[in-house]
């Protein structure tokens, strides 16, 4: 567990004390710094967990592969058969924390775990985006296969992410990076939207 004051973005070291935010050719790329990650398993065909998950937190964890669902301030996205993350804002983490905590209480079958210090959250925004991602994942990003309220763990520009689906119609794709990755995307990014392919935007 860690505290507000003593929490640093990853992107700290490029723009100091501002949240990194940076426009190019129609592409905007923001870090959603300082939200609480929760990793969360438990068995889906375990009826009782899936509905004590349900009364404590308020929503059901999607059971489809490959998509998030929102509740709230909540964001619930499927990254496997028996595994969930859970993103929410710092200002809801006593509320979520006695949840999860209480969820987890006394069932070996059940976890959670604070992964808000191993991770951040790039946002790219703009007609563009996806085609800016797509040169470094080789997953389909377009919005007929990427659809808004899907999410697809990939390698982009060498590094591990999750990518969220937030709106089509703005083409809004978040990216969930490790701490230790999130320097070399945000460069990458930045770089790879400055070529000239992108100047028409």
């Amino acid at each position: 567990m860690f505290e507000m004051a003593a929490m640093r973005s990853p992107l700290n070291s490029l723009h100091g004390e501002d949240v990194p935010h940076v426009e190019f050719n129609g592409i905007t790329l923001t870090e959603l710094p300082f939200l609480r990650h929760y990793n969360v398993r438990f068995q889906p065909d375990d009826q009782q967990a899936s509905s004590r998950f349900r009364q404590l937190l308020g929503f059901d964890a999607p059971q489809g592969p490959n998509i998030f669902v929102v509740h709230e301030d909540n964001l619930c996205a499927w990254l496997g058969p028996d595994e969930w993350l859970i993103v929410t804002p710092f200002h809801a983490k006593d509320s979520l924390d006695y949840a999860l905590n209480e969820f987890a209480y006394g069932d070996d079958f059940v976890t959670r775990v604070d992964i808000s210090a191993a991770q951040t959250i790039i946002r790219a925004t703009g007609p563009k985006a996806a085609d800016l991602l797509g040169r470094g994942v080789s997953y389909d990003l377009h919005p007929r296969n990427f659809q808004a309220g899907s999410c697809i763990q990939t390698v982009l520009a060498r590094a591990s992410v999750t990518l969220f689906a937030q709106s089509a119609a703005a083409v809004t794709i978040d990216i969930v990076v490790r701490r230790s990755f999130a320097e070399h995307l945000w460069n990458w990014l930045v770089d790879a939207g400055q070529e000239s392919e992108f100047h028409s935007l």
